[in-house]
């Protein structure tokens, strides 16, 4: 280990080790640090279309071609056979009531998907062998890397005296950034004292998870018509004061835990051990037991207290935390690696344009306040989860949002959202928190249901250009590039430029010839 670096990144997750190339790749010194040791499990494994964008994007300007094919299902299982992945065709969502068989009908689902075929979906990430993948990259780049390493930290005038202690060595050493990726109360947290604190719209919720094999299919066979076949997705049990979800990958493994909130805990279990609180949450929802009845876990089960957390600044002088270390919201909408990826995007962009001693204060106001509107729109669909016909028109700020961001990205108008969600239109941003808190409005009385629709859809009129909030569509949402092309206005587009640029894109021009199938059971 030398005596200084230009930067010390904490935490050897993909965020961290993408971060740590990417900063190598623009010619600084980079030390990796990790307190364990690859493979080890880790959650967050759930990608997204704008994830893979800008994963794809920062790939190609830093040079790291190697991360190119895990940017869509079909490259990845063509390049990259031997590394764990998942097919995620879309989101699927079944309403359950508590002690009773889920009522059958597409009044009670939303599918919502995210691609229209297998080669260009998204990827569940088997993250014990992906974070391996993108550390390895790291070391590629030069990066000096050392696992089992703890780190003290100690802040000077020209940046951190750090103490890192492996079971090898103990060394002092010198950067002038750190960058903090460990995870939520990290390093960075704990070495400047900062309280944690609570997000003011989200309930506190406990998460309980493990992976298992032999979990059961919920559709055998797809329904006629479904836009993708539903297990082949990020799944989620909602149910009243909670949900489950269930995560699918190609060697058999599944991801399943449960989300509850605080009351829902303390009203409904009695249990204490996380597999016992699995065990006793399952019991109360008999279709989705009837899924796990031959399921077995492969690992032990883990459970968080207090799920979501935020810092109180993201960044200060000569120090910034990842995204992933600012906050933890709530997987709900699989938002964190999407939103990890951006920041990484913007920190990188930061660094490389004004250098190690660059003002972050930007960075961090942005950081944490997409991580507040994530919180605050899922906050209320906790509010929700007793009835889809509130909870799925709530969903579609989430999608409206991010697809229009997607969509400005794929035609080369990202200037139009360049933010997660589309929270940097300050319309759609200001509309949509001031809904959310007068959300209980809409949850008393007949009418309320249908006036939420309503106004969700005026809402999102401006950047709807995938055909949400139709009640025709009976909660079922495919991929229709027509969508695109009828509201190419909405992307500074004629309709016949838009046609265009759909009929040259490789994204848009459907599956190729060789499409692998995967078959949903």
């Amino acid at each position: 280990m030398k005596s200084s670096y230009d930067i010390a990144v904490l935490g050897a997750g993909f965020g961290g080790s993408l971060f740590a190339a990417c900063a190598a790749a623009l010619g600084f010194s980079v030390l990796l640090l990790e307190r364990s040791q690859h493979p080890r499990f880790a959650i967050g494994e759930s990608t997204s279309p704008l994830a893979n964008l800008v994963l794809e994007e920062i790939a190609q300007t830093y040079g790291l071609r190697e991360l190119l094919p895990l940017t869509s299902y079909g490259t990845w299982k063509q390049f990259l056979p031997d590394l764990t992945c998942g097919l995620k065709r879309g989101f699927t969502y079944y309403s359950h009531p508590l002690n009773a068989c889920r009522r059958s009908g597409r009044e009670n689902e939303l599918l919502v998907a995210a691609s229209p075929c297998n080669e260009m979906a998204d990827m569940h990430w088997m993250r014990d062998e992906v974070d391996a993948f993108f550390c390895d990259v790291a070391v590629s780049r030069d990066v000096a890397y050392f696992d089992r390493a703890n780190a003290s930290l100690k802040q000077c005038d020209d940046g951190w005296n750090i103490r890192v202690q492996t079971p090898e060595f103990s060394e002092c050493t010198h950067a002038q950034l750190v960058v903090d990726a460990s995870g939520p109360r990290g390093n960075i947290a704990k070495s400047l004292d900062m309280p944690q604190q609570s997000f003011a719209a989200l309930p506190n919720t406990t998460a309980v998870y493990s992976h298992f094999k032999d979990v059961a299919l919920v559709c055998a066979q797809p329904p006629r018509g479904a836009p993708y076949p539903p297990d082949w997705a990020a799944v989620h049990h909602i149910f009243p004061g909670g949900w489950i979800w269930s995560l699918r990958f190609d060697n058999g493994i599944v991801s399943a835990g449960a989300v509850i909130t605080e009351a829902f805990k303390r009203e409904h279990l009695s249990a204490v051990s996380p597999a016992d609180t699995w065990a006793e949450v399952l019991g109360m929802l008999p279709e989705v037991k009837r899924l796990f009845h031959d399921a077995t876990p492969v690992r032990t089960f883990t459970m968080v207290d207090k799920l979501a957390w935020r810092a109180q600044a993201a960044a200060g002088a000569g120090w910034a935390m990842l995204p992933s270390a600012a906050a933890s919201i709530d997987p709900l909408f699989s938002t964190g690696i999407p939103l990890t990826l951006l920041g990484i995007q913007r920190l990188l962009n930061i660094i490389d344009k004004e250098g190690l001693q660059a003002d972050l204060a930007a960075y961090s106001s942005v950081t944490l306040d997409e991580a507040d509107c994530t919180a605050a729109l899922v906050g209320g669909c906790y509010r929700t989860m007793h009835d889809m016909r509130l909870f799925g028109p709530l969903t579609m700020l989430y999608f409206a949002g991010v697809s229009f961001a997607e969509t400005a990205r794929r035609v080369g108008r990202s200037d139009l959202a360049n933010g997660f969600m589309s929270l940097d239109r300050s319309q759609f941003r200001t509309e949509m928190l001031e809904l959310l808190e007068n959300l209980d409005g809409y949850c008393h009385g007949g009418d309320g249901a249908n006036r939420l629709a309503d106004d969700i859809a005026r809402i999102i009129a401006p950047i709807n250009v995938a055909g949400l909030a139709q009640a025709q569509k009976r909660n079922w949402y495919g991929v229709d590039l027509n969508d695109i092309v009828d509201h190419a206005f909405k992307l500074n587009y004629s309709c016949m430029e838009m046609r265009q640029i759909l009929d040259a894109a490789d994204w848009a021009n459907g599956c190729p010839k060789n499409s692998r199938e995967v078959a949903a059971n």
